[in-house]
């Protein structure tokens, strides 16, 4: 049974962690939510990019570093439909905010990003392969210390850690931005949301255009 514990515990730790310096996308998309007390979009957001990001885990942990080599998309295709995922939502949710403002009458987005969060957070981290680089490179070093051995049953109990630690990660991130704005005026969450729109704006355009000169 240790054998699934340990790898099982390993990953929780390694998620968290490895989550906490990672300043992207999904983590301004979380704190959007936390800024609009929407509990079942950071959780959807959280869950789908966990998902995408253990796929990585297990493939980095399995030996196939690359694995991205072998398909018949150019990582820079992905990175750079990654990016434009990141671009729309950073519209939509200064559209939103700007219709917010304006008083504009029509129905509220219900389905719109909460519907599609799981999926959102899969498609931008499945769509970014610097995640399998990264977790390549913490594999490397896991194996090199001893701290786990190689097998099918520990890479997929790690993996599955993993996908746990990063929920947990961003569960606390929704839960601070919820807790840091509890008493912050209508008016100035829009604008904190306004904030988060366009910085997921910049965050897109960046990646997409680092993904143009480096895959020139």
């Amino acid at each position: 049974m240790i054998w699934v514990i340990a790898p099982l515990a390993l990953g929780i730790v390694l998620g968290f962690v490895g989550s906490i310096p990672a300043t992207g996308p999904l983590l301004f998309l979380v704190i959007d939510a936390g800024l609009t007390r929407d509990r079942p979009r950071a959780v959807s957001l959280a869950v789908g990019g966990a998902l995408a990001e253990s796929t990585y885990v297990a493939l980095a942990f399995a030996g196939a570093g690359q694995l991205l080599q072998l398909l018949p998309v150019s990582p820079q295709a992905l990175k750079l439909a990654s990016a434009a995922i990141v671009v729309l939502l950073g519209l939509w949710i200064v559209r939103a905010q700007a219709d917010n403002a304006a008083k504009v009458a029509r129905p509220a987005p219900a389905g719109g990003l909460r519907a599609t969060a799981f999926m959102t957070g899969f498609s931008i981290v499945l769509l970014n392969p610097g995640f399998l680089a990264y977790w390549s490179v913490v594999a490397a070093f896991v194996y090199s210390s001893g701290i786990l051995a190689t097998g099918a049953t520990a890479t997929a109990a790690l993996a599955l850690g993993c996908a746990g630690g990063i929920v947990l990660w961003f569960v606390a991130v929704f839960a601070l931005a919820t807790r840091a704005t509890s008493h912050v005026s209508e008016q100035r969450l829009q604008s904190l949301r306004r904030g988060i729109g366009g910085v997921l704006i910049v965050l897109g355009v960046l990646f997409g255009g680092s993904a143009l000169v480096h895959g020139a």
